[in-house]
C-alpha cells in the first residue's frame, strides 16, 4: 500500500471518530466505509466529473464525515477507468473491499 493510501486510510479512521459511527462496533463502521467506497466508484467508473462528487461531498448533510467521504473520493479518483461492464464492476468490488479492509485492520 502507498503512503498516499495510507494517508487515506489514517484519515478515514479519524473521520468516523467525529462521527456518529462510533456508537457501531469496527466491522459495521467499516462496512459504511465501504459502501462509501462502493458508491463513489460506481461514479467514477460511469464517468461522473470529480467536481460533481466533491459537491456531493461538501454537504452540509455529510459535515461529520466530510474528510473521510473527500479521502475516499481522491482514492477512487486516482484509479483507472474500464470501459467493459466486468471491468468497471471488478474495480468497483476491488474498491469497496480495499476500503473496508484497511479500515478493519487499522482498528485492530
Amino acid at each position: 500500500m502507498s503512503r498516499f493510501q495510507h494517508v487515506v486510510a489514517v484519515t478515514l479512521c479519524a473521520g468516523m471518530t467525529a462521527h456518529p459511527v462510533l456508537a457501531m462496533s469496527t466491522d459495521e463502521a467499516c462496512a459504511q466505509m465501504a459502501g462509501a467506497a462502493e458508491s463513489v466508484m460506481k461514479a467514477r467508473q460511469n464517468g461522473i466529473a470529480l467536481q460533481k462528487v466533491l459537491e456531493v461531498a461538501n454537504n452540509p448533510q455529510y459535515a461529520s464525515g466530510k474528510d473521510g467521504f473527500r479521502a475516499i473520493i481522491m482514492m477512487a479518483y486516482g484509479k483507472p477507468r474500464f470501459n467493459t461492464e466486468e471491468n468497471k464492476q471488478r474495480a468497483i468490488d476491488d474498491f469497496r473491499d480495499e476500503v473496508q479492509l484497511y479500515c478493519m485492520k487499522l482498528e485492530n
